[in-house]
């Protein structure tokens, strides 16, 4: 495998972690906003 191709792969590939994360991050930002509001609540 030439150099060029495998970091095309490590690229293409740290751009699906990438959009994996943001997705995750987008279906769970209610749950993530109850947490913080929760701990914010906690110490009030």
């Amino acid at each position: 495998m030439k150099i060029e191709d495998h970091n095309r792969n490590i690229k293409e590939s740290i751009e699906v972690i990438n959009e994996s994360i943001q997705k995750g991050l987008q279906e769970r930002q209610r749950t993530i906003g109850f947490s913080v509001f929760s701990c914010l609540r906690r110490d009030a």
